[in-house]
């Protein structure tokens, strides 16, 4: 069974001011073809629709970037969310219908973004890192943790730009850091409390 949550729930269970709730779903979804200012609809939300505006909202209020950039790393990063299983009700990659179990896997999402100040452009590149170990050791008389990754990267620029890049592609590049697994879970949790 789908559940679906209005503005002021959600607004409440998030910890998000209403207004600014109703900003942020004007910006990242797309128009409510029930709703309206007029038409005594309030507009509903599934799970998907309520974390891609409770996502989108993160990336501009703490992570600082613009709405436009926001939106850029909704797009460049839905087929792959979809894929690793934190979207549900349109998973049409899986061909699958209800909520399973949340990813479980820790990823976390480094989002590197330059703008060529020439042609002001942005440019944004993602290192996604799934991590598969964790283990403490001794160094230097520390303990410290070690992590095992597994990366991928996802680069939103056309390929025919590749040409301007270093080595790596990110070198003096600075990255701002999604804990997507974690943002995930605690997004569910605040939605089941109350």
């Amino acid at each position: 069974m789908v559940t679906f949550y209005q503005n002021r729930e959600l607004s409440q269970k998030l910890g998000v001011n209403l207004a600014k709730w109703k900003r942020w779903s004007r910006e990242f979804l797309p128009p409510d073809p029930l709703g309206g200012l007029q038409s005594g609809y309030a507009r509903q939300y599934n799970l998907d629709d309520a974390f891609t505006v409770h996502l989108g909202g993160y990336l501009v209020s703490e992570l600082k970037f613009s709405i436009p950039e926001a939106k850029q790393v909704l797009s460049d990063l839905k087929k792959w969310m979809v894929s690793h299983r934190f979207y549900y009700y349109y998973d049409h990659i899986n061909g699958k219908d209800d909520a399973g179990d949340a990813p479980a896997d820790p990823y976390r999402i480094h989002i590197y973004l330059a703008t060529d100040q020439d042609s002001e452009t942005s440019r944004i590149v993602y290192r996604i890192q799934r991590v598969i170990a964790v283990e403490p050791v001794e160094m230097n008389g520390e303990s410290v943790i070690v992590e095992h990754t597994v990366e991928e990267r996802v680069d939103s620029t056309p390929k025919s730009s590749e040409n301007n890049r270093t080595e790596d592609g990110l070198s003096g590049w600075g990255s701002r850091i999604v804990q997507l697994t974690n943002f995930y879970h605690d997004f569910l949790e605040m939605l089941q409390d109350n």
